[in-house]
This record gives C-alpha cells, structure tokens and sequence, in this order.
C-alpha cells in the first residue's frame, strides 16, 4: 500500500479544554479502497519530519476548517500554515498531492487563484461539467456533493480546471508541472465509495 500523508481538521472539545486533531473514519475505508495507507499529521511535528522520517507517496490536504482569509481563527492559521508548508515540500520533492474541499480551495489559493463566497453549493449533489483539459477518468464524474460556502471563480495561471459546475465555479483542477490537484467535494462521504473516485486516487498516487 502506498503511504500517503493527511492534514485532520482542528477542534475545540470544550469538555477537558483540548485542541484535538479529528479525521472521519470514513477516510480509513475509502483509503482503503484506494490501497492507500493513511498517516495523519500532527500539527506540532513539523511537516519536513514526515517527509523526511516517512517519505510519503502522497499528500492529502482534506476538508474542514475554513481558509484563514474567510475566518481568521488561530486554529485556521495553524492548519492553514501546516498545509501551506507541506505544498511547499511536496512541489520540491515532487510528492503528488490533492486537495479535498478545503484543501482544494488552499491549493487552489496558493497558485493565485480568486476564491469567493458563492450561494447553492451546501446541497445534496449538484451536476459537473468536464472542460478540454478533462482526460476520459475525469469525465465520468458527472455529478458531486457539495458541503461548501466558498468557491473558485477563477484559477491561476499554473492549474487547469476539469470539471465546472453550472455556475461556473471550478469543481476539479490540476496543476500544469506538479501531480497537484484539487477537487471540492468529499469522496469519503458516499454511503458507497464511488469507482469513478477511487480511480482519481489510485490514478493521483499509483495506486
């Protein structure tokens, strides 16, 4: 199985007064699924210890929390700041890394690109178009779930967008040089763990 880092969303469980690190337990499964093994990161180990104790096949940036620009939260920049450091080290060790949610919509803000506050996409499931940068894997993705407030309006000019939603907001993109991407819905959140999404995964880290 292929060893692939992930970044938790921050939590304050007021209880016993503890910042705690949490990732769905849906994750294990789909990643399994994707003969992926995942390695949650703590935030107060720094991220060149992983990369250099572990050597990752693969980064995953998952969603939760929101961006540090939207809502400028201590716990916001701590992850924020963890996650910018491991796109960092992962664009000089040329790590493939993808980017869930949030972590698509940091990616997606760290190559320049104009994330907005956009209405109509905390539903269900919305339709997706494929753009001509979409190869065949991509295009079998004709529709998402949609947990977020904030979308991309336009992409930088190192990623390319592969699938649209109706608004034309960007659902899907890729770096042009780096295995970067990004995708804005959660995989790990299908009651039954989709095969056009596990193709994405096992295609992203070789899996």
């Amino acid at each position: 199985m292929k060893k692939i880092l992930i970044t938790p969303r921050i939590t304050v469980y007021e209880k016993y007064n503890e910042i705690q690190a949490s990732l769905d337990l849906e994750w294990g499964k789909f990643a399994t699924a994707c003969n992926l093994l995942l390695i949650p990161v703590h935030y107060t180990i720094p991220a060149k210890e992983y990369i250099h104790e572990i050597e990752p096949d693969g980064i995953i940036l998952s969603g939760g929390n929101d961006l540090y620009s939207f809502d400028p939260s201590p716990l916001n920049e701590i992850r924020e700041q963890y996650e910018l450091e491991l796109i960092r080290l992962a664009s000089n060790w040329y790590i493939p890394l993808i980017g869930v949610c949030k972590g698509g919509q940091l990616l997606a803000k760290h190559f320049d690109s104009q994330i907005e506050k956009i209405s109509g996409h905390v539903i269900p499931k919305h339709s997706v178009l494929p753009t001509p940068a979409a190869d065949a894997d991509w295009k079998l993705i004709k529709e998402v779930n949609s947990y977020h407030n904030f979308g991309i309006k336009k992409l930088g000019a190192s990623l390319k967008c592969l699938l649209e939603a109706e608004d034309g907001t960007c659902e899907a993109f890729h770096h042009d040089s780096l295995n970067f991407s990004g995708i804005l819905w959660h995989p790990e959140r299908y009651p039954e763990f989709r095969k056009e999404d596990i193709t994405i995964f096992r295609n992203k880290f070789n899996s």
